[in-house]
């Protein structure tokens, strides 16, 4: 009986030990979550067709990103990850258009009175809080078929707003409005 209740003891302190590691890393994990979630930026391009543009340029620059990063994923080496994560970070802080980092920022332009918006947050949390790539692997090819998915929606838009000839005031012609809109 002694012995049995001894050896309780004895996995019970074993399973708190287990739980309090479990505790610290769930901390470490949510912390740095929670540290990524409020280094957030907006950027909000132009509600205008060189805005939409820019948005384009931007969608595309992190799609060559998450491709990068994807095949940086797949050949991720157990004696080499710390070079290896180095190099996903380095991407990941070196994304940018026309000056803007593109992770962990959330991209927005108006088209056609529609808004749309898209951010990708830093995915490094993801290796770091597991050592396995598979969490990290389908998040970059989820936001890679995301921005494919966009691409397509504001080419149908720039199409539609460039055949629609509500948009034009035929009547109506300022030469020095036409004249300045050449000039840049």
């Amino acid at each position: 009986m002694l012995k049995q209740s001894t050896r309780f003891q004895s996995e019970e302190v074993n399973m708190q030990n287990i739980i309090a590691t479990m505790q610290k890393h769930q901390k470490d994990i949510e912390k740095q979550f929670s540290q990524d979630s409020n280094t957030q930026s907006i950027h909000k391009f132009s509600e205008d067709m060189k805005g939409a543009n820019e948005f384009i340029g931007a969608l595309q620059t992190a799609n060559v990103a998450c491709r990068k990063i994807l095949k940086l994923a797949k050949d991720l080496g157990a004696n080499s990850l710390s070079q290896d994560s180095q190099d996903l970070q380095d991407i990941i802080e070196n994304t940018a258009f026309m000056g803007v980092k593109l992770f962990n920022t959330q991209l927005s332009t108006t088209l056609n009175a529609t808004s749309y918006t898209f951010c990708i947050d830093n995915p490094m949390p993801l290796l770091q809080a597991d050592s396995n790539t598979q969490a990290l692997i389908a998040y970059i090819e989820e936001k890679s078929q995301e921005i494919t998915q966009m691409l397509l929606t504001l080419s149908d838009a720039l199409i539609e707003s460039s055949t629609s000839s509500e948009n034009y005031n035929f009547n109506e012609f300022n030469a020095k409005a036409f004249s300045q809109m050449l000039k840049g």
